[in-house]
């Protein structure tokens, strides 16, 4: 098809991955566990495919890939316009949609609503009469059930056990928490004791569902309506007049369907419930007809705020809201692993996106997804909310009672004294990742009060351990000779507070949320501030030690955020954090266990393995540079890490500087103009950029 590109690696295989398979083939639970037919799920350490290039969703793909995807599948105006695809996966192959088989429940229910068989105000136990003797129980509504708001315990400690498994388990406990099928899922539902009054909290979980599917078959049984089973009538009445095949659903012992998280579905065939939606209700034909299955009126009550979670409508997730209207109409299935169906009306976008259950094992953000998605299609909004008051916010891993995560701690150095320097300023900003005030330093150049119109690129200096306060009157100096005589264009550089050893990552336990406030808080703040050139093109990572490292980090994570990536004597760089050269065993393992959590998650958020995940995206549109004096002890991790940018392909200035020990005064001296000649191809597109984001603006 012309526009799509399909790429696949090759298969891996195992008894013991076909065996697992088998399992999940059985099984038919809150998760909706299923694996792959033959194909083991992508790992940190696999190589795929080059995510599909020559496209402007590329930088979407290589986010997704990054995050463990396998699977993301792109729809503008019902047409497929990119498709890309790993481990063997395709937009035709079934996949578990594990929570994202949710959603099908609000619209069918607003079907039901259609029909006149049900109304959303009505109380529940009026039809499941064994609840009108139970105070709370006999007040629940069937919008309660659909908001997640009925005050029912939301899953059993069974069925969070078995999450967990699903989600975090090694394969045996994976298989053995796929086979152990519940006995009766709607009689766990309606015996579960009520935990809040109903209507008074939002509550995720799968027993609402299940609940809603008793009511449902219960009235279709009274009415003698056929079929009689609630997932049965979903596909006479929604599925099959849209032309969607789910490829299964799974079942408790008693044959009663998984609602919450049963259904398994290929990419193409959810897209085309997503189609649905963005028609509000319709059907497109051949033809380009419009069929009506479901009134839009009906259908947007799907979307509106529900009363205790803004960001949850009627088994649906919404985007953040903006009351300007600059913000886009998302609307999400969402389920556990990251599977995704994003529909975005206002930008004529269906987008699906799957993952292994385990998410792969890592990180993903909605919020970044969501942005490459709306860039790629031209509609991306000029700010958007940080994570903590989007989507996210109040989206439960899907029903996993995870280890608890502790709140960013107030008592780091969040705020640090400020540091005198000509032409250097100092300020705080408020993070929402931070939940607080965090300090940076600013140079400004003089042309910036000499020019009140023209906007200006920005680099972000990112210091080593142990704060590098110090080094900020010197780096400003330096920077400003260098403008001064004309060596490098004028630039802003913000001198960020990375704590001292906060490694420019989001801490496992949730306490240093370094990464989250640079990008998400930090880079916006200093673009809706001062004139700066507010794109990629006019952003320069540099840092020197653990600085280069994070430049690094965030530069391979971040391609779409930032053009150019200078690392300079970079640390560490041993990606199973073995050889500390600048750090003692006991130093490293207290990092590692403070930072990381483990070693593993070290590894998928070291700079290698985020040069792999977006390598083509790197090598065709980021600068990058690495150099180091041969006598720093992080000479040789370096030098292995040149090496592995060039079998990856990734074209990098690589500069070994002869008797130089790790030391940035050394380091950029012996660099000499060598910097400002990088710096001025980092920034040669900034300032045209820049014009076409302001003609866009005046639009």
């Amino acid at each position: 098809m012309p526009g799509v590109r399909r790429s696949a690696a090759p298969i891996a295989t195992a008894a013991l991955a076909a065996a697992l398979a088998f399992a999940f083939l059985l099984a038919g639970w809150h998760a909706g566990a299923q694996a792959p037919p033959a194909a083991s799920p992508q790992s940190p350490t696999q190589t795929t495919a080059p995510a599909a290039q020559a496209s402007p969703w590329s930088a979407a793909a290589a986010y997704s890939r990054q995050s463990g995807g396998e699977v993301l599948l792109v729809l503008r105006d019902g047409k497929v316009v990119f498709e890309d695809s790993v481990d063997g996966w395709d937009s035709d192959r079934p996949h578990p949609l594990a929570s994202g088989t949710k959603s099908f429940t609000g619209v069918a229910a607003m079907l039901a609503v259609q029909q006149g068989l049900i109304t959303l105000d009505e109380r529940v136990s009026d039809t499941i009469t064994e609840w009108k003797d139970d105070p709370r129980k006999r007040a629940i509504t069937v919008r309660q059930l659909l908001d997640l708001s009925s005050g029912l315990q939301p899953d059993s400690a069974e069925d969070r056990q078995r999450i967990r498994s699903i989600a975090g388990g090694g394969l045996l406990e994976r298989a053995r928490a796929a086979r152990a099928r519940p006995d009766d899922f709607q009689a766990q539902a309606l015996e579960a004791p009520t935990e809040h009054e109903p209507g008074s909290r939002f509550e995720y979980g799968g027993n609402h569902f299940h609940a809603f599917g008793a009511f449902l078959e219960r009235r279709l049984a009274a009415r003698g309506v056929k079929p009689a089973t609630a997932w049965e009538w979903y596909e006479a009445n929604l599925l099959e007049p849209i032309g969607m095949k789910v490829a299964r659903i799974g079942r408790d012992r008693a044959g009663h369907p998984n609602l919450p998280g049963g259904a398994s579905a290929s990419a193409a065939e959810w897209a085309k419930f997503g189609e649905f939606v963005r028609l509000n209700g319709a059907v497109r034909a051949a033809d380009g007809s419009a069929r009506q299955v479901l009134t839009p009126e009906l259908l947007a009550k799907c979307f509106e705020p529900s009363a205790r979670n803004d960001r949850y409508g009627l088994t649906w997730w919404l985007g953040p809201r903006g009351g300007d209207d600059t913000l886009p109409d998302v609307r999400m299935a969402a389920g556990l692993g990251n599977q995704r169906l994003y529909v975005i009306p206002s930008a004529n976008l269906v987008a699906v996106r799957f993952a292994p259950l385990n998410g792969g094992k890592r990180r993903f953000s909605d919020e970044a997804m969501i942005q490459a998605l709306l860039k790629a299609a031209g509609a991306a909004p000029r700010a958007f909310p940080a994570i903590e008051t989007g989507m996210e916010s109040r989206l439960i891993s899907d029903g996993i009672p995870t280890a608890e995560t502790k709140q960013p701690d107030a008592t780091l150095p969040w705020v640090t004294p400020a540091v005198s320097a000509p032409r250097v300023t100092f300020h705080t900003f408020d993070s929402a990742s931070v939940k607080g005030k965090v300090s940076y330093h600013l140079y400004t150049p003089a042309e910036y009060a000499r020019d009140g119109a023209r906007r200006f690129p920005v680099v972000y200096w990112l210091h080593g351990s142990g704060g590098g306060q110090e080094g900020i009157p010197p780096l400003a100096k330096r920077f400003d000779a260098a403008i001064e005589a004309g060596k490098a264009p004028p630039f802003f550089v913000v001198f960020v507070n990375g704590l001292p050893q906060g490694m420019y990552v989001d801490w496992a336990d949730g306490r240093a949320p370094v990464e989250s406030m640079i990008v998400r808080d930090l880079v916006p703040h200093v673009d809706a501030t001062l004139r700066t050139v507010a794109a990629r093109e006019g952003r320069l990572l540099d840092g020197f030690s653990m600085g280069g490292y994070g430049a690094a980090r965030l530069g391979f994570k971040f391609p779409e955020t930032f053009r150019a990536v200078s690392m300079l004597g970079a640390g560490p760089l041993d990606p199973d954090f073995e050889r500390t050269p600048r750090a003692n065993p006991r130093s490293r393992d207290g990092l590692l266990e403070r930072v990381y959590g483990s070693r593993e998650h070290f590894r998928e958020v070291s700079p290698w393995e985020l040069a792999k995940a977006s390598a083509d995206t790197i090598a065709k549109g980021s600068l990058v540079r690495i150099a180091v004096g041969n006598r720093d002890g992080t000479f040789a991790l370096n030098t292995e890490f040149h090496d592995h940018l060039d079998a990856l392909k990734i074209p990098h200035d690589w500069s070994p500087l002869a008797g130089v020990e790790h030391d940035p005064s050394k380091t950029l001296d012996a660099l000499g103009d060598r910097t400002w000649a990088f710096y001025r191809r980092a920034f040669d597109g900034a300032q045209r950029a820049s014009a076409i984001a302001e003609g866009e603006a005046r639009k």
